[in-house]
């Protein structure tokens, strides 16, 4: 449902620009596209990597439907990703990093039932049949809160997405997107406010209560 893969994410992140860059320049076998998601390939003067739905001659382009993308959010084994060391280097603004092994991930992944997604909010359960991570293809970014099963933790990133560890079991994944700095700027304007009509009113009241010239 997404029409041009610069719409992955809202924010226009470092990140983001790199996973476009290496899906232009170093994913001769596709692998990086089908992980990510993306579906539709349009190639001119090309053969196109897919199944055929339609064509443009004035423009020599074909487009192809890519059957076997997946479609995130999915789930994957713990085997298939690991945690960039040092595994201490992430904080509040920084995430950790982690790299997903994409052969294996196309062979292992398992889809997710999700009732929610939008560029605020999302809600899904995954059957996780052994501890592993859900990948959900959303810029990593601090003012996202996530919990599993009401339980907060905190994403690593990869892919430019994040990554969610999980347990085997069901559970149900809540995102929810906390604007902390427009709140804090919201919050600076009204105390900026208040400083402003304190100021006019002890003003006001320093002459008001100014003693008269006894001349």
């Amino acid at each position: 449902g997404v029409p041009d893969i610069r719409m992955f994410s809202s924010l226009d992140l470092i990140e983001t620009d790199r996973l476009l860059a290496s899906l232009h320049d170093k994913d001769s076998t596709g692998e990086l596209r089908r992980a990510v998601g993306v579906d539709v390939v349009v190639t001119f003067d090309e053969p196109c990597p897919g199944r055929t739905i339609g064509r443009v001659a004035g423009d020599r382009a074909t487009i192809c439907r890519i059957d076997d993308a997946l479609r995130p959010p999915y789930w994957i084994p713990a085997r298939d990703a690991s945690i960039a060391v040092p595994a201490d280097t992430g904080s509040a603004i920084r995430p950790r990093e982690a790299t997903i092994a994409l052969h294996a991930t196309l062979d292992d992944a398992r889809a997710m039932s999700v009732s929610r997604f939008d560029p605020g909010a999302l809600t899904a359960t995954v059957e996780a049949p052994a501890d592993g991570w859900v990948w959900i293809d959303r810029a990593w970014w601090p003012a996202w809160q996530t919990t599993i099963d009401g339980r907060s933790v905190t994403p690593l990133r990869a892919l430019a997405g994040q990554l969610v560890p999980v347990t085997a079991g069901r559970h149900e994944i809540v995102q929810t997107l906390v604007p902390w700095e427009a709140y804090l700027g919201a919050a600076v304007g009204l105390l900026a406010i208040c400083a402003g009509a304190a100021w006019i009113w002890l003003g006001s009241e320093l002459r008001r209560r100014k003693p008269t010239d006894p001349r």
